[in-house]
Formats: C-alpha cells, sequence, structure tokens
C-alpha cells in the first residue's frame, strides 16, 4: 500500500527532529541582511547531514553495520535542532524592530504556511490516490496525521517554525531581553521531557532552540571568538562521536547532544567562511542558499529514487543508499534553482518566496 511505501524510508530526523533560506535574497521580514555568510555554510552542512538521515534506512540498528548504524543516530541527534537556531538568529532583528505584528505575521504566512499548504495538498492527494481501500480514501484520521505533518517527510517543520516564530514574535511584546526568551523556551522544553506526547510536541521541543538562536546573535561577536577555535570544535566534534556511539538520546541529553553538534558545525562554517574561494566553501554555501527548498522537496525526490532502485534485483543496500543520497540532494537543488526561482508564483507557492 502506498502509505507503506511512503513511510518506508523517512528517518525520525525528518519524523520527530529542523531555517530560513535564501537564494541569494534576503527573506523580507524574517531575517536581516545576510552579513553572516557562516550562516550560510552552517545550513549547508546542516542539510546534507539531514538528506543523508534520509537516505538511510528508517530503523536502522547495530545489524544493518555499525557505519550505517552511527550514520543514522549521528544524522537524526543535533542537525534539525540546529536549523531553529539558525531561524532564531535570522529573526533576531525582525523580532525586536518596531515593525507592526500584521505585517510580520503576513510574512511568516508567505514563507511557512504557503508551502506547508502546498506541500499538505499534495501529500493528501498522493496518499489518497494510491490507498487501496475505500475506508483509507476516507480516513480522516490520516488527513489530521498529515495536517500535523506526521505522516510524511518534514511537513511538520514548517508548521512548527511558525507557531514557535509566532510565539516569539507576542513574547516579544512582553519583554525583547534575550535571557527572558531563553527561559520561556527552557519552561517549554521542560514541558516536553514530562508530556513528550503532546499533540505538536515539536512546537515545545524546539522553541528552547529557537530562543537560544535569538540569544546567540545577541552577544555573537564575543560567540564567534570562541566558536571558532579549533580546539573547541575538535572536543565539541569528539564529545558528540562518544554520545552518538556509546550513549541513547533521550529528552533529558539531547540538549547537551545539539549544542556539541551545534558548536562543531558553526565552528568549522566560521573557519570555511575566512576562504570563500575553496571548493567547500562554494558547495556547502550553495547547499544553504537552497536548503528549505532541498528539505521541502527532499522527500518526494527520495522516496521515487528508493523505490527505484529498490526495484533493480540484487542491488546492494549501500548503492541504494547512496543514490537515495544523491538524487535527494542533487534533484531538488537543481528543481529549485533553474525551475522553481525562475518563476514568481512557482516560488510562492513551493517555497514561500514573494520576491
Amino acid at each position: 500500500m502506498m502509505i507503506f511505501i511512503i513511510m518506508h524510508r523517512i528517518p525520525p530526523c525528518f519524523r520527530q527532529e529542523t531555517w530560513i533560506k535564501t537564494s541569494g535574497r534576503t527573506k523580507p521580514g524574517m531575517s536581516e541582511k545576510c552579513n553572516f555568510p557562516e550562516i550560510k555554510l552552517a545550513r549547508g552542512m546542516a542539510i546534507l547531514l539531514v538528506v543523508l538521515g534520509s537516505a538511510l534506512p528508517k530503523q536502522a540498528s547495530i545489524s544493518d553495520g555499525e557505519c550505517i548504524y552511527f550514520l543514522h543516530t549521528l544524522c537524526g541527534s543535533f542537525p534539525m535542532a540546529l536549523f531553529f537556531i539558525l531561524a532564531g538568529f535570522a529573526a533576531y532583528s525582525s523580532l525586536l524592530s518596531k515593525t507592526r505584528i500584521r505585517t510580520q505575521l503576513t510574512q511568516y504566512t508567505h514563507r511557512l504556511l504557503i508551502p506547508y499548504a502546498v506541500y499538505s495538498a499534495l501529500t493528501a492527494a498522493l496518499s489518497f490516490a494510491f490507498s487501496d481501500s475505500a475506508d483509507q480514501k476516507t480516513d480522516t484520521g490520516l488527513l489530521r496525521k498529515i495536517l500535523l505533518g506526521e505522516e510524511f517527510g518534514g511537513l511538520w517543520f514548517p508548521l512548527t517554525l511558525f507557531i514557535v516564530s509566532v510565539s516569539f514574535l507576542l513574547l516579544t511584546k512582553r519583554s525583547r531581553h534575550p535571557a527572558f526568551l531563553l527561559v520561556c523556551g527552557g519552561l517549554l522544553y521542560v514541558l516536553y521531557i514530562f508530556f513528550p506526547d503532546l499533540i505538536l510536541s515539536q512546537v515545545f521541543q524546539y522553541s528552547l532552540f529557537y530562543a537560544v538562536g535569538i540569544w546567540l546573535r545577541e552577544d555573537y561577536a564575543r560567540a564567534q571568538r570562541s566558536l571558532k577555535s579549533k580546539k573547541l570544535i575538535l572536543i565539541s566534534l569528539f564529545l558528540l562521536l562518544v554520545m552518538t556511539l556509546f550513549s541513547n538520546i533521550t529528552p533529558l541529553n539531547y540538549p547537551i547532544t545539539v549544542l556539541l553538534g551545534s558548536m562543531a558545525v558553526l565552528g568549522s562554517a566560521i573557519l570555511l567562511s575566512k576562504a570563500p574561494e575553496r571548493k567547500f566553501s562554494r558547495f556547502f554555501g550553495e547547499l544553504g542558499n537552497y536548503s528549505y527548498d532541498i528539505y521541502l522537496f527532499n522527500c518526494f525526490i527520495q522516496i521515487a529514487a528508493d523505490r527505484i532502485f529498490s526495484a533493480m534485483p540484487g542491488t546492494p543496500e549501500p548503492v541504494i543508499v547512496l543514490a537515495t543520497f544523491v538524487s535527494g540532494l542533487a534533484i531538488p537543488y537543481l528543481l529549485s534553482k533553474y525551475l522553481i526561482h525562475r518563476s514568481v508564483w512557482l516560488s510562492r507557492l513551493f517555497t514561500g518566496e514573494c520576491n
């Protein structure tokens, strides 16, 4: 059945885990002018990990091989939370500006809710069209899961980011101090620890990291000096690998995992940004430019690629994973750059860009 086909290879990082991207342009109202090339590079690194994680078997275990199990755990550990940190970082200026709430809500709606609605409608149409039974074609429970982003890929992300962004926009009318916002995010995360099965639990889970991004931007000059330390990058990476290999990631230690992974990625991005002419810098920068688009398109492409390559008799699992990974990264990038963004209306519908 189509539903089980769809669910076959969607990893935890797409289901329960999460940015704002610029395709050479600044997103109106959602970020300040991009004066931080390392943020774009960090988005590129994070989206590569997300796409790799989605190409791996959904329920990877140690029996699938130590390498696959390690990559599956690593890719599902921190990249989506890093995207919320980067989103909070990018939203800092607009949140603390005197722009009217109605204007900012309109901008959030265009950027996040329109793509969410388009992809939800597409997902629902495909799911119901390929269902085998009449009951499933009228299954309101399935429709509810799709609308909440639980049934397919990363649809939960734009909905969650919209709710989190609006929540913090309203909180800034109470107090604009980053410490206050950080406390609010922390309290919401505590609620997530005790009530992980709440509806839209991702809102409680990721608000903390959005607040961390705002706090990071507030004191970024000092934070940047620490993050670019090669010693700190290596220590963070080592501890992240140790946690990934030897401990289970739980709500209690998850913030530590996110902290370590984010420091390693941001520190590496800062160092790469000092040499923009290098191939790695250009590669991750280009991925960062289209990270939101790649995320939104990726699931559709990877499901199709997985089905095609899995149907080839005798195809080894590593080949399927590699082909699915490359397809999920390259095809959405090419579609976005050379098709979607060539049309104003396609760009508005599929990526939420208004200009």
